[in-house]
């Protein structure tokens, strides 16, 4: 969990929905307004740039703190695994498609089309992304990361205690 100047408190799911929420409304107004900004260039380059900038903010950033916090410990590397093998398949099928869809299309269209998968994906994010707790025992909401207090260790009569539980020192 990050904060901005301790205002505002951000955990990755946020971050990454973020991401993809200005994603998709950035390339749904490129696409709608792609006959107009072929015109523009500088306009055009400076919306479509900034795609790159939130794709890099939100998703990219994310991608490699969610696992650490999603997935339990005793799972965490597999499902990392697949979680990685599963996001270079998705950018093998885009790449391929991209090009031969723009042909079909057009450009606009391709970048409507990017919206409409910005916008999935943000679904996707906020119905099926929890973050675990700091234990990996349990969900929270998966907007703030759950962390448990723990009280502090003392040691009392060559014994510590610690929140509750009592060991030989």
């Amino acid at each position: 969990r990050t904060s901005c100047c301790g205002i505002i408190e951000q955990t990755p799911r946020y971050v990454q929905m973020q991401g993809f929420a200005l994603m998709s409304i950035l390339y749904a107004v490129v696409g709608g307004l792609w006959t107009t900004l072929s015109s523009h260039q500088v306009l055009l380059a400076l919306l479509y740039g900034s795609t790159f900038f939130f794709a890099n903010y939100g998703p990219n950033a994310t991608t490699f703190l969610l696992p650490s916090v999603t997935y339990s410990h005793d799972c965490r590397s597999t499902l990392n695994g697949i979680s990685a093998a599963a996001g270079k398949a998705g950018a093998l099928l885009g790449a391929s498609v991209f090009e031969p869809t723009a042909d079909a299309l057009g450009d606009g269209a391709v970048m409507l089309i990017c919206s409409g998968i910005s916008v999935v994906a943000l679904l996707l994010t906020w119905g099926c992304v929890r973050t675990a707790s700091a234990d990996g025992d349990g969900q929270s909401d998966g907007d703030v990361v759950a962390v448990r207090a723990r009280s502090p260790t003392t040691v009392v009569n060559g014994e510590i205690e610690d929140g509750g539980a009592t060991a030989k020192a």
